[in-house]
């Protein structure tokens, strides 16, 4: 008998033309991860009727839907095309900011050494958060909302298309700028982002009819060794700010650029005799001068930002 082992899993996407519907061709492309946790969830309806028996006489099966995260290591060019559905925007000469625009994609599951292949259609990118950390690669992680799951014995894949293939991406060569300055203290960086995905239910149907984006909210947290006052004033004086993620590796960089941001609160614990790192929660607003909250530029090696 012949378990699936994890390190044998492979995933892939494709981008929906209609909502919930694989297209056909379906040119699906191989999805990098590190981790996976995508699954189908279903409701279920107890039956309140009261009888001698005491004891549960129907059970139905709900409404349906996708759920769960992948994990991914950030390697330039291996997650640009999930980026403009995450951001709801295009790439404009190597420029994606915040928009509106939905797109939803259909998800395979691979486990090779059983045959087995999962397809997850209607699936929304709701979430993402990027973690950089001192003597680390940088790490993510999308949480995905979708419609509904089917399995098969073969790919439902026409063609594969091999991902990008660039080394991940780690701490030693990111800059983080905080009000146009570069910070040389930092110990942390967390950006969250969060479309606020819904589902729509119809009668006659037990999987979501469709899928809409609420309002897209970024937030995040710096952390830093407590040096000097320079970041706790801004907060004390509620004052605006801007925030650049610089991150580079083979292949090329990416800056993350969030033109208005707002530190929302602070935190420096003492709790042994280590250095004190003072943290700040902070929130990303629609900045009029870069019309978005999120601007993300990438460059390919050997091109200037």
């Amino acid at each position: 008998m012949t378990f699936a082992m994890q390190s044998l899993h492979k995933m892939s996407f494709v981008e929906e033309q209609e909502f919930g519907v694989q297209p056909d061709p379906a040119n699906h492309t191989s999805l990098r991860h590190s981790g996976c946790e995508l699954s189908l969830s279903r409701q279920t309806i107890e039956s309140d009727e009261i009888n001698e028996s005491r004891q549960l006489s129907g059970l139905i099966s709900g409404v349906g839907k996708v759920e769960g995260d992948v994990d991914f290591e950030l390697s330039f060019g291996a997650y640009d095309t999930l980026f403009e559905g995450l951001l709801g925007g295009t790439w404009i000469a190597d420029t994606l900011k915040t928009g509106a625009a939905f797109k939803s994609y259909t998800l395979e599951r691979v486990f090779t050494d059983i045959g087995e292949y999962q397809q997850y259609s209607g699936c929304v990118f709701n979430e993402m958060t990027l973690n950089i950390r001192p003597d680390s690669i940088i790490s993510g992680r999308f949480s995905v909302l979708g419609k509904t799951m089917s399995r098969s014995e073969s790919s439902a894949a026409t063609t594969l298309t091999p991902a990008t293939f660039a080394a991940p991406m780690d701490s030693f060569q990111a800059e983080i700028k905080e009000g146009g300055s570069v910070l040389g203290y930092i110990v942390g960086v967390e950006l969250k982002l969060n479309n606020n995905a819904e589902e729509h239910y119809v009668i006659g149907a037990d999987s979501a009819e469709d899928i809409s984006l609420g309002k897209n909210r970024i937030t995040g947290e710096l952390s830093a060794y407590f040096q000097n006052s320079a970041l706790l004033q801004k907060f004390l004086d509620k004052q605006k700010s801007s925030l650049s993620i610089n991150l580079k590796g083979e292949g090329g960089e990416y800056e993350l650029h969030l033109p208005h941001i707002q530190f929302t609160g602070q935190e420096m614990p003492v709790k042994g005799d280590s250095a004190v790192i003072q943290t700040l929660p902070f929130t990303a607003l629609y900045d009029e001068t870069e019309a978005t909250s999120l601007k993300i530029t990438r460059a390919a090696e050997g091109a200037s930002a």
